[in-house]
């Protein structure tokens, strides 16, 4: 009788001990599936390699089902720390003709944008500007869309001490970039 009793209470632990190990492996799965990530993306204008563009994704990896398969794929949620170095940029004057054309070697201010949030369908914008005196004399626009670990969309730089309503240098309209990350 006492053999039998020992060997129920061993089953019994087996069982448990194995629905335990379950347990955590099902709670491993979970925790793993929803844990958050921040990705570096890192590229270039698309007119010009020279000009790097760099910036932090934050979001975590998930499963979707694409027909009968599942691919797990990176889900953005904030995009921040923008940079972009060695950008071209041509002088304006406030009619609008181009006086001067050179390349910054000083980066831009894209690093003033506040983080921005990341839509269901991957797009993106965020503007930083400063203003003195009651003008605007930096702004810098940065927009795109984000497909799993692609990235691809515009940035826009203008600057001026006096304000860029009268002149600027930086980019007329906004200059498309591509990123992976």
């Amino acid at each position: 009788m006492q053999l039998q009793q020992r060997s129920g209470v061993r089953r019994s632990g087996q069982a448990l001990a194995l629905v335990s190990i379950a347990a955590l492996g099902v709670l491993g799965l979970m925790s793993s599936a929803a844990e958050a990530s921040v990705l570096h993306f890192k590229g270039s204008a698309s007119a010009d390699a020279q000009t790097q563009i760099s910036f932090d994704v934050s979001g975590h990896f998930g499963n979707v089902k694409q027909g009968k398969k599942t691919k797990r794929i990176f889900l953005a949620s904030k995009v921040s720390n923008v940079s972009v170095e060695n950008q071209l940029f041509t002088c304006y004057d406030a009619t609008g003709s181009a006086v001067q054309e050179g390349r910054s070697t000083i980066p831009y201010d894209f690093n003033s944008i506040k983080p921005m949030t990341v839509a269901k369908s991957g797009k993106f914008s965020g503007v930083y500007e400063f203003l003195t005196s009651g003008h605007v004399v930096t702004r810098e626009t940065f927009t795109g869309k984000i497909t799993g670990r692609q990235a691809k969309g515009t940035f826009q730089a203008q600057y001026d001490p006096g304000g860029i309503e009268y002149g600027y240098c930086g980019n007329m309209t906004g200059e498309p970039y591509s990123a992976k990350g």
